[in-house]
């Protein structure tokens, strides 16, 4: 009966540090793409930057 118990703790510590080993990934795939979120956001807003300044140019040439 010992065993067994020891087996189950055994058992729910390992699924305890897997489960903990998710979160963590989860966390670092989010954090990976709020920041390539992030970066197409800034190149949106250069590209629509240049692309303002090159009508503002044709219109005034």
């Amino acid at each position: 009966m010992y065993t067994i118990k020891q087996k189950e703790r055994e058992a729910l510590r390992e699924i305890s540090e897997i489960v903990q080993t998710l979160d963590q990934q989860d966390t670092l795939e989010k954090q990976e793409f709020n920041e390539a979120k992030s970066s197409v956001r800034k190149a949106q807003y250069l590209i629509n930057l240049i692309l303002d300044r090159w009508e503002e140019e044709r219109t005034f040439a």
